[in-house]
């Protein structure tokens, strides 16, 4: 105790010195105290308030340091000042505490500083802190000990009174700031988020500093995406087609009606213009002329029904998902699946945070349509995503077979459409078109030693089960004549075939081979001799080979024989 007295005593030896002075030397000082409230609100068994942590600087107007001090424990403060003009007094104690005012403007003349005026500052109060934790759901989560922005958390009094508000920050944590101690609520909104308590939301803050346990959870949070239609450039002639309308599907029409070239669609059973052809109104249009369809699918940026979208993760191993992971295109099963509504819009809800992996999947009553992009990478932190990049259907798949004259598939056939090779056939000869749209295409298929059947101006629809069969027409019939001597020539007769094909005489080429493309059937075919009549006739094994095509033949072969028959007149 007496220690204290005299540590007092020297402190207003000091004080009385330093006014004595005054004349010499200028200075600014005062004192730091609590406010009535924080004061009736300290309990005996809180710890009495120390100021000597606090720091008091005098600082020019621009914000320039010139001098500091410590507090004295009861929170008595003087700084020197050795220069004269206008200066600000700025306190700063313990992180959170708050002060009444913060900082005073001082003028220091010849005289004194602010007319040897104490400059007081009054500890208001506390701060507490707290943070809305978002759900996590695994490695891939950005930030694992964060939440969702921009959520309203209200401190209230114990009669539900509301004393502050603050909204959270980009790492989910809130602080309020010039709170005295005592009982108080919690409570936290946000008008996208649920947002769960769990726990307590009556808080106590002490004679310091409070950090308020993770009560607020949110379980997760929304994506949100469109899927849409791509218009497709490529015309179809036709006249006087009358258009058709399936789910989610419009038709555009580029039409000519009293010489004038419009583009029109047909919704509701009505042709309406488009605006680039002035009209002002809908109206219905008679007389018209169908030139060609100058849309596919749909209009550019229409909105699309019924598309399913899967979300699949690496890490994530569990979402809440009461629709159910549906029936997944690929093998491994989704974590969740939704359908694009008739706005096109499709949303996931209650996602934690992570990465994830979007895939669509189209399919009519016979067909896949195609989707693009076929794969979107989302990655979800801790607020709702909107996919940037939209869902586009850009047309079709749609498969069919080639098949030989006994309706067997036929293995590693080239389809070309409109003379651009799409696809090739698998074992049992069946292929695959992608992303294409209703359309008139030309569909070939090639194949050595094969010819096929030509799909021409071939109309692809999207309700189509498949492409009709291409089957073989024709298929080439080899073989080899051998000779004893290279000079020597052969021909080959191909005879006693079906009624519709003519016999067809060949000479083997320089290898001594031959080859016939004839349609499936019956034939007869022989080896003779192709010397002049001056020449040894020659005589070949067998004399005639009877063969049945339904496939390419390569192994038809004959022999001379070793005896030459001259004949003599």
């Amino acid at each position: 105790m007496k220690i204290r007295d005299a540590a007092l005593c020297l402190l207003i030896l000091v004080y009385s010195v330093s006014a004595a002075s005054a004349n010499s030397v200028h200075g600014c000082g005062g004192f730091v105290e609590a406010s009535s409230s924080v004061i009736k609100s300290r309990k005996e068994t809180d710890t009495k308030l120390d100021y000597s942590h606090i720091t008091v600087e005098l600082r020019t107007v621009d914000g320039l340091v010139k001098e500091r001090t410590q507090c004295a424990p009861n929170g008595y403060y003087f700084i020197p000042v050795y220069d004269k003009g206008s200066f600000v007094i700025k306190i700063s104690g313990p992180e959170g505490w708050s002060w009444d005012p913060d900082k005073v403007p001082v003028v220091i003349d010849e005289n004194s500083c602010n007319d040897n005026e104490d400059i007081n500052f009054r500890f208001t109060g506390f701060t507490l802190s707290g943070r809305v934790m978002g759900a996590v759901g695994g490695q891939s989560c950005s930030l694992k000990n964060g939440g969702p922005a921009n959520v309203n958390v209200d401190l209230l009094s114990p009669n539900d009174d509301l004393i502050s508000s603050e909204l959270t920050m980009p790492d989910g944590s809130y602080l309020f700031k010039n709170i005295i101690p005592g009982k108080y609520k919690l409570h936290a909104s946000h008008p996208d988020l649920k947002i769960e308590v769990r726990g307590s939301t009556e808080v106590e803050l002490g004679f310091q500093n409070g950090i308020v346990e993770d009560i607020f959870f949110v379980a997760g949070y929304n994506i949100h995406g469109s899927v849409v239609a791509q218009l497709d450039p490529n015309p179809i002639l036709g006249k006087n087609q009358i258009a058709k309308q399936s789910q989610g599907y419009v038709f555009f029409f580029l039409c000519r009606h009293e010489a004038v070239w419009v583009v029109v669609f047909f919704e509701d059973c009505q042709l309406e213009p488009d605006e680039s052809d002035g009209a002002s109104e809908p109206e219905k249009f008679s007389g018209f002329e169908v030139i060609s369809e100058v849309g596919g699918v749909s209009d550019m940026g229409n909105p699309i029904l019924g598309v399913h979208i899967y979300l699949y993760s690496d890490d994530v191993i569990e979402v809440d998902c009461p629709q159910g992971s549906g029936n997944a295109p690929e093998q491994r099963k989704a974590l969740c699946h939704a359908v694009s509504d008739a706005d096109g819009m499709f949303t996931f809800k209650s996602i934690p945070c992570g990465l994830y992996e979007l895939i669509p999947y189209y399919k009519g009553e016979n067909t896949v349509f195609d989707v693009s992009p076929s794969v979107v990478s989302v990655s979800i932190g801790h607020q709702h995503v909107t996919v940037p990049q939209k869902f586009e259907v850009t047309g079709f798949s749609i498969g069919g077979r080639v098949v030989d004259a006994n309706d067997v598939g036929v293995e590693g056939v080239k389809i070309l459409v409109d003379g651009q090779e799409r696809s090739i056939t698998d074992k049992e000869g069946y292929y695959k078109l992608d992303q294409v749209t209703s359309n008139h295409y030309t569909i070939e298929a090639i194949k050595e030693h094969f010819k096929f059947n030509k799909l021409k101006d071939y109309l692809v629809k999207p309700n189509m089960a498949s492409v009709s069969d291409i089957k073989a027409v024709s298929y080439d019939v080899c073989g080899v004549v051998r000779t004893v001597d290279s000079g020597y020539k052969a021909k080959v007769a191909l005879t006693h075939g079906p009624e519709n094909v003519k016999p067809q005489v060949k000479h083997t080429d320089e290898s001594r081979k031959f080859c016939f493309e004839v349609p499936p059937g019956e034939y007869r075919i022989s080896a003779l001799s192709a010397a002049p009549e001056s020449s040894p006739e020659l005589l070949f094994l067998p004399a005639y080979a009877d063969v049945v095509v339904n496939g390419p033949i390569f192994n038809v072969e004959f022999s001379q024989l070793g005896l030459n028959v001259k004949l003599v007149d």
